[in-house]
């Protein structure tokens, strides 16, 4: 049996993702759509397509995958693409009956069930894949002081102290994100706080002589925890806490915005910030 195409998009009302919180129709799923023809670009992790022989029955023609389960052959599921054409992309594997390959750059229109291409799948670049820029996210937000940071060699006695601090942060009620910064050289303990900076950064800094970074931002961690909770399941790819920025993230297969400004006006402006993973273009 061939699965029918799903929709993929969002066109929510504040209503709607209160309900889809409770009971989602399933990742990557949209509860209702509109019809709409829009110029996209993404990277697919695997385009993937399905014959009849496969194992679970499912058959289905290339779709785009994000989210991928690891296994022999790979399951996952994602728009449809029309246009697609395994002769013309390299590293494809087949197994039992399920052809993949990627990851690929796409562009193409969508309809809110489909990927049309536009342009031949091109091969990705290593600093556009996901994570090439981990170090750069993770990379402590405060300049080095006067006399730079205290090296590695002067500090292995700090490790448990750093331990017992971060427990410590974690239970201070303004606390929005906490991470360790650590290179070859060096280790900073990095601490960002929703209200009452000055304070903390003074309590810190009393019980902690290492290399340290206090600073603003983010919404405190129950409010993050609760906002996770709730978020409509409808649509979604993923999310989780970041805990660097201090916000939710929110992975869709594609947002207009209109997903983003619900989340706004239910959660907070800039409590969960959404990635629509098919990307509009001019």
């Amino acid at each position: 049996m061939v699965t029918p195409a799903r929709k993929w998009v969002f066109t929510l009302s504040a209503a709607a993702v209160a309900l889809a919180s409770v009971s989602g129709t399933g990742a990557g799923e949209a509860a209702t759509g509109a019809s709409i023809h829009v110029r996209v670009r993404t990277i697919a992790s695997l385009v993937l397509e399905r014959d009849r022989s496969a194992t679970p029955p499912g058959a289905h023609g290339p779709q785009i995958c994000f989210v991928v389960r690891q296994s022999l052959p790979p399951q996952c599921g994602g728009p449809d693409i029309v246009g697609w054409d395994w002769s013309k992309v390299n590293g494809k594997t087949s197994v039992r009956g399920v052809t993949w390959g990627g990851p690929y750059v796409l562009a193409g229109t969508f309809d809110g069930r489909a990927v049309t291409l536009t342009a031949p799948p091109t091969p990705v670049r290593s600093r556009d894949l996901p994570g090439a820029n981990v170090k750069k996210r993770f990379a402590t937000p405060c300049k080095a002081p006067s006399g730079g940071w205290i090296p590695r060699s002067r500090s292995r006695g700090f490790a448990p102290l750093r331990q017992r601090v971060t427990a410590y942060a974690h239970r201070l009620s303004d606390l929005s994100a906490i991470w360790p910064d650590e290179t070859q050289q060096r280790v900073v303990l990095n601490v960002r706080f929703a209200a009452n900076v000055a304070a903390h950064r003074a309590d810190l800094r009393a019980r902690y002589p290492g290399n340290l970074c206090v600073v603003a931002g983010g919404f405190r961690i129950p409010q993050l925890n609760r906002t996770l909770a709730a978020l409509p399941r409808t649509g979604m790819l993923s999310a989780a806490v970041d805990a660097v920025v201090g916000v939710v993230r929110m992975d869709v297969v594609y947002d207009d915005g209109t997903l983003q400004q619900t989340l706004d006006r239910r959660f907070g402006p800039g409590v969960v910030r959404v990635k629509s993973t098919l990307v509009r273009i001019p």
